[in-house]
């Protein structure tokens, strides 16, 4: 029942008899309803005062910056059957990396990693893998940004071709370790300064740099050196993509007359296709120099083909094969291997190699082995 108002007076002092009290309309119609307010349009139960925190990155970047401190960890566990060299499990590497981006212009990258990967010693210590400073013409906050100009300066491997970087996570394909014959030639890791120029944006880029050309464990008290270059293009074709490029570099230390003379020239030619649609992706690569070391010349040539393709969702098929003579290494101056086998893809951050390998080394070791290999990525 309605609820009776309470008897008052008129203006003149006379009774008002009782009349119902006026009923408050449901609100339980729609947007046509004069009373209907949208909840979009209420104001905030909190309001915030966030003047005074800065939201735009600057040259040193904001307080509230997300990318200011990224981290990642990468493991591979591997087991190998019956190879001489290796049996049971092993740890084949392990990368734990911070990095991120400072302002707009600014980013950076710390990794800690093995030193086994890049080297024979037996018992592989910690040690920093890079850390490189990018400074960046982008007027972009974000750390993978695309730009047209960079300078790069710290530790880190020089540009030769997408596939030779220090972290295997980095790599432009998906490869389960390095080339034998990239271990031989290339620079793995140095102290130095590139400069990357991009005419057109990822399509076109030259990178050179200068580095102190004796890696990183020990002080360079030889006077060495080394300088390299970069070209690399991608050429779309429909739906799929054509790489070309070409690399080198160029290496000297101590005086020709020195005991610790060394004088390396190693050039890089390598083409790849790509086919996003069927995860198919084919290389092709060459490669060749001359190696000096004051007690013998050696001139290294070879070559490498890699392949990989989709068979069904979360399964492709990988191979690849390499060799190469005078690697100046010793033995019979002669390696190669072949690789090949499934991977599963069980997520974004975990794949599985089943791989059957055969390898020819410098000693004269020749044999046939299987493994696989897990890797994680957090």
């Amino acid at each position: 029942m309605a609820e009776l108002l309470p008897a008052v007076e008129d203006g003149r002092g006379k009774p008002v008899e009782n009349v119902p009290a006026p009923v408050a309309k449901p609100r339980t119609k729609g947007p046509d309803d004069e009373d209907f307010v949208d909840i979009k349009s209420a104001p905030p139960l909190v309001r915030s005062d966030d003047s005074r925190i800065p939201t735009e990155g600057g040259l040193l970047g904001a307080y509230n910056d997300s990318n200011l401190l990224l981290l990642g960890l990468r493991t591979d566990t591997s087991y190998f059957a019956g190879s001489v060299l290796q049996q049971g499990f092993a740890l084949s590497s392990v990368r734990l990396t911070a990095w991120g981006s400072s302002g707009n212009y600014i980013s950076y990258r710390l990794s800690l990693g093995q030193t086994r990967e890049f080297s024979t010693v037996l018992l592989p210590q910690i040690t920093p893998v890079e850390a490189w400073v990018d400074f960046h013409t982008s007027a972009r906050g974000d750390w993978s940004a695309k730009s047209r100009m960079t300078w790069r300066i710290g530790m880190f491997t020089p540009t030769y071709n997408p596939w030779w970087s220090p972290d295997l996570a980095d790599m432009q394909v998906l490869v389960p370790d390095y080339l034998e014959s990239h271990k031989a030639i290339f620079i793995s890791r140095d102290l130095g300064t590139e400069l990357t120029v991009e005419p057109i944006s990822d399509r076109l880029s030259l990178t050179v740099g200068a580095f102190n050309g004796n890696g990183i464990f020990s002080h360079n008290t030889n006077a060495a050196k080394a300088f390299t270059f970069s070209l690399q293009g991608k050429i779309p074709v429909y739906e799929s993509k054509i790489w070309l490029g070409a690399s080198g570099y160029l290496m000297d230390q101590a005086d020709p007359s020195s005991i610790s003379f060394k004088s390396n020239g190693v050039w890089n030619v390598f083409t790849a296709w790509e086919y996003p649609r069927w995860k198919l992706w084919t290389a092709v690569e060459v490669f060749g120099g001359e190696l000096n070391d004051s007690t013998r010349i050696s001139f290294p040539f070879g070559g490498a083909a890699m392949m990989q393709f989709r068979m069904v969702r979360g399964l492709r098929f990988y191979a690849r094969g390499e060799a190469m003579r005078a690697t100046g290494r010793g033995g019979n101056n002669r390696l190669a291997s072949i690789q090949m086998g499934p991977v599963l893809d069980f997520h974004k951050t975990a794949q599985l190699f089943l791989l059957f390998q055969h390898s020819e080394v410098e000693d004269g070791t020749n044999e046939n082995y299987g493994y696989f290999r897990l890797r994680l990525q957090l």
